[in-house]
């Protein structure tokens, strides 16, 4: 067992412990105590002035676009981003992506970060997300008619597999049905982009417009989809793609209708707001979204379309351009929704009993609220991952 003490811990989003006293044994969290004259087992490690607090959680990447940081326009509009995404990408070798790959991991887990949802990867990621601390959710992408799902890789302790329809502009509505029932069949999660560009509403809605043209000199017949269709998330739920087992990411484009389609549904959604400014000039309704008991979990996209995968970047971000959510509830984004939108129970929370997923953020404040402030603001010192010193590799990546 081993004790870490600090000047103040988050167990959850809005429920503080003032000098709390978390035991670890093995990957659990035996035991929460607050106060000077705390009861601890074990060793003591005491952290000084800071926040004990939950592993973060990126809900949304594409780690195997990491090569691309820098390398492509955000002012051009979004086909022409998406253009020269497939251009760069296609002269990559597989060493310079899982190079960039490995080195966004490392940079994520210094950062705090202890479970991330990985998009699409056209490369090998596992190679980059094995050594690492990493628990991972990893959906393949699939795109067009998807007639034929390979199977999926087989699960380690630390990455569980399922499969994913890149977005309703570029899956055939008979595409969507199979993949999300091969996840439903599986028992595992599905996930799509949903409602994330102005040129996916108009391709959907009218049947023409910049993405089909896009389409059309790439060869690919959507003469069948059956367009116009409507909005992309009334579309999806009358495909009944939409309930508590998928996983909308980005909703840019949701209009008011659409969001209460997904709470009534119960679908979990992700938003990635820096990147959805860098490429789209447009914000996903969050607050709106919060209202209604949506639980976002927000991730970063990929560097292809963000400068940093940091989530402390990306919940600053978020506060400035959201000064109606609490800095409590942007960090429930990070940590317990980001937990629940993957779909990994017994992470995003300190409660006893859950995984040892923690972090410690060295700052000054004098309440809960200053340290929330300036947690979300990235106003701190330094960022330490927390563990029992008898983990080996196998139980850390289980975090």
């Amino acid at each position: 067992m081993l004790t870490h003490r600090a000047a103040w811990a988050m167990m959850e989003p809005r429920h503080w412990i003032a000098s709390p006293a978390v035991t670890l044994e093995g990957n659990r969290i035996v035991s929460v105590a607050g106060g000077s004259r705390a009861r601890t087992q074990g060793p003591v490690v005491d952290h000084g002035p800071g926040v004990i607090l939950p592993i973060l959680v990126n809900a949304h990447t594409h780690l195997s676009l990491s090569a691309l940081r820098g390398r492509l326009p955000w002012d051009r509009g979004f086909v022409p981003w998406v253009q020269a995404l497939m251009k760069e990408r296609a002269a990559l070798s597989e060493a310079q992506a899982l190079g960039a790959c490995g080195k966004a991991v490392e940079e994520m887990t210094r950062r705090g970060v202890g479970a991330v949802g990985e998009f699409g990867p056209h490369v090998a990621v596992e190679k980059a997300l094995g050594p690492s601390p990493l628990a991972a959710r990893v959906w393949l992408e699939f795109f067009g008619d998807a007639r034929r799902l390979p199977p999926l890789p087989g699960d380690t302790q630390g990455i569980s597999w399922a499969y994913a329809a890149h977005a309703p502009h570029t899956v055939s509505p008979g595409g969507l049905c199979r993949i999300r029932e091969q996840d439903r069949r599986s028992g595992r999660p599905f996930c799509l982009h949903l409602a994330e560009s102005r040129e996916e509403v108009l391709f959907l809605e009218q049947g023409g417009g910049p993405w089909a043209e896009f389409l059309a000199s790439l060869g690919l017949d959507f003469s069948a989809w059956g367009l116009p269709v409507g909005s992309p998330v009334a579309y999806a739920h009358r495909l009944r793609l939409l309930d508590s087992n998928t996983l909308a990411v980005h909703l840019t484009q949701a209009g008011e209708e659409d969001l209460d389609l997904l709470a009534g549904t119960g679908t979990r959604v992700c938003v990635c707001p820096r990147s959805n400014w860098n490429l789209h000039r447009r914000l996903p309704p969050l607050e709106e979204m919060v209202r209604r008991g949506l639980e976002p979990a927000l991730g970063t996209d990929s560097l292809a379309s963000v400068h940093t995968l940091d989530l402390f970047d990306e919940m600053g971000f978020v506060a400035e351009q959201f000064p109606g959510l609490s800095p409590d509830t942007i960090l429930a984004m990070v940590t317990l929704w980001g937990a629940r939108a993957l779909h990994l129970p017994g992470r995003g929370t300190l409660i006893p009993g859950s995984r040892a997923g923690l972090i410690f953020v060295g700052l000054e404040a004098r309440n809960p609220s200053e340290a929330a402030l300036r947690l979300v603001y990235g106003e701190f010192e330094r960022v330490i991952r927390l563990e029992a010193p008898s983990i080996g590799k196998e139980e850390t990546r289980g975090l």
